[in-house]
Order: structure tokens, then sequence, then C-alpha cells
């Protein structure tokens, strides 16, 4: 995360550096590396004073505890696509040479409160109880009062979004555990989303998988050589791979470049769902498939429960690939140029609270 200054992220070659984006203060850089496999395929350089805090893998280590498994698979393939696409990019350098900078992707990561809000959103899910900043015993009572106020209007289960939590007491997270072990389907049930960051102190508690909101997609078949998304179609909905493949791929000027290969548990179409724009690319089965499907009011209404921190992340992502894919066609047509960088004073902070 970028407290001050700036970064650059290029792709580095001989006659000079192919800024891919600008990057500003409250902006993440480096998380493709934590989603998708390895070597690095972009640099970072400070442009200048730049100081600059680290988000330990471990915050990812516990990725299984309550995201919902779509918000993962749009992060990865968010990932592998600007990988990917970087990849095909930097092959095409080497074989031309002509190249130009990129515009920034402003997206910006928003610290949270140091004192609870509970939101609730009764028209878009009466069952959700969004929770950020501190949980502690002088407002657990204000977050009790309101679950059995919903359990007394018969709605279960009542779920608490932990996604803007920074911190619990344990002693708070125990009495929470209780009132969701004790809660019934007569009774109304409580279950929790979004435990990431408070896991520490759920996992004290045996047997608290079964406390955690699963969530359930619908399912649409696509034969092959049949297309799932055209180029240019406006985007109502987003899709994740169950089985079978896909070729993700950009046209220009009749020809055809393949972007990626999209396989089991990869996301489609999320970028002009997110980005609100048209579709960026097409996708046609490669075999017989299936994949889940997501709405864009489906994904509207599951974005208020992500943590605001991967939100930002899956906006910042998106934004990059249509970046890079729009810029992929300028190079194409010859109107990029390399730049040389100069690059400033960079410092790692110590002892910085990050949420997440």
């Amino acid at each position: 995360m970028i407290h001050s200054g700036a970064i650059s992220i290029s792709i580095s070659e001989p006659e000079g550096d192919y800024v891919l984006n600008q990057l500003k203060p409250g902006m993440l850089f480096g998380e493709m590396g934590l989603l998708s496999d390895p070597p690095r395929t972009v640099t970072a350089t400070a442009m200048e004073e730049t100081v600059i805090s680290s988000i330990p893998l471990e915050a990812f280590a516990q990725r299984s505890l309550g995201l919902p498994k779509w918000s993962l698979s749009i992060a990865k393939s968010l990932a592998d696509r600007l990988k990917s696409t970087a990849s095909a990019f930097e092959r095409l350098i080497r074989e031309r040479s002509h190249t130009a900078t990129f515009g920034p992707a402003n997206i910006a990561i928003n610290l949270s409160p140091t004192s609870l809000e509970i939101s609730y959103y009764p028209d878009i899910d009466i069952h959700r109880l969004s929770l950020e900043g501190l949980l502690t015993t002088a407002n657990v009572e204000t977050l009790l009062n309101r679950i059995n106020e919903l359990r007394r209007q018969k709605i279960s289960p009542v779920i608490l979004n932990f996604a803007g939590i920074i911190e619990i007491q344990k002693e708070v997270m125990d009495k929470l555990v209780g009132v969701a072990k004790n809660s019934t389907e007569v009774t109304g049930l409580v279950q929790f989303e979004n435990v990431q960051f408070v896991a520490h102190r759920l996992r004290d508690h045996e047997g608290y998988q079964v406390l955690l909101s699963q969530d359930r997609t619908p399912v649409r078949r696509v034969g092959f050589g049949e297309h799932l998304i055209r180029q240019g179609d406006k985007g109502t909905e987003m899709f994740v791979v169950k089985t079978g493949s896909f070729v993700v791929y950009r046209q220009f000027r009749g020809a055809d470049i393949i972007l990626c290969r999209a396989h089991e548990g990869d996301v489609i179409g999320e970028i002009a769902l997110i980005t609100g724009k048209v579709r960026s690319a097409s996708v046609r089965a490669e075999k017989s498939s299936q994949v889940y499907v997501i709405s864009l009011k489906d994904f509207q209404e599951n974005s208020h429960h992500l943590p605001p921190w991967f939100l930002h992340l899956i906006k910042g992502l998106a934004h990059r690939v249509r970046s890079i894919n729009e810029s992929l066609e300028s190079y194409l047509s010859g109107d990029l140029k390399p730049v040389p960088l100069v690059p400033g004073r960079l410092t790692i902070a110590e002892n910085i609270q990050v949420p997440g």
C-alpha cells in the first residue's frame, strides 16, 4: 500500500520502459504475486520520495474463512488475465519497437473507522448486518439488540458481515459465537461471513465452520463453439467456470488476439460489470462447459458484503486489465513510445496499522 509518493508499473526493455500504470497514495500493488503464480511480470519503481507498507501473505492465507468463492475467483482470474496480457505485450514488444504510456487507474483504499458502525440495507437484503470498525464490550450490546430485533421480526438467518471489522475483543467474539451456536430454526439462526480479519478470534472455538454463511449460485450450460460473450455487448452478467474451458480473445482489424484461456474456477465477463462499460473481449467455449451465473443485481448486492480493501483490489485489477487491453491496441497501431524512468527513494514504513 502506498502512503505517499508515486509508483510506476512498467515493462522494462533495452530501448526503454513501457509504463502500464501510475499508482498514487492509497493504492495497492504487488497483489498479483499473491493471487497468481510467480514470477512477477512487471516492475514497480518509486518515481519520487515514496513511503509504502506491506500487507503480509497471512492476510491471504486465511482467505477460505468467509470470503465468497466467487469473489476469490474474480480476483484470481483478473490477476491471471493481467499477467497473461502483460506477458503477451512483452513478447510483442520484443518483436516490434514502438510504445507509449498508459493512463492511471485511480482506485483508492479507504481506511476503516475506529468505532463500530452497523449498516442495514433491508431493500437489498433483509438478512444481513454489515459491521465496520472496532467491536468491543462497550458496543457489543448495541449489536446484540439489532440481532434480536431482526429475530423478533422472524428474519432467519441473521448474517453478521465482518468485512469492515479491524479488530474484535476475544470476550466479544466468545459472546457472539455463543449466540450463534445457541440459535435454531425456531428462535432464528445467526451466521457469520467475511471473518478473515477476525479469524484468530474465531479459530479458538471448535466447529466454527458451521457458523459461516454459505452462498448458492445458478448454473448455465454452454455448448462447444458457442459464444458466451461477444466484444462490444453490454455486460449484465458475469460467470465462473464450473467445468470445461473457454478462449478469451479480442478482435482488432479483422484478426483475433488471444488474451488467455479460462478453466475451472476462472471468472469470465467480470470487467464489464465492475467498470460499467461494454464487453472488452469475446469468449467462446472450447468444449461443452458449465458456468456459474452472477447477474449484475447479484454482483451489486453481494459487493456490499465484501471487505472494502478486497473490493477495491478487484476494481483496481479490473481497470488495469481494461487499460492494458486498450493500450495493446494502441501499441499494435504504432502509437505507443518507450519512456526512461528515473527512480526516486523508496521507504518501507514499519508499524503502520493497515486493515488486512
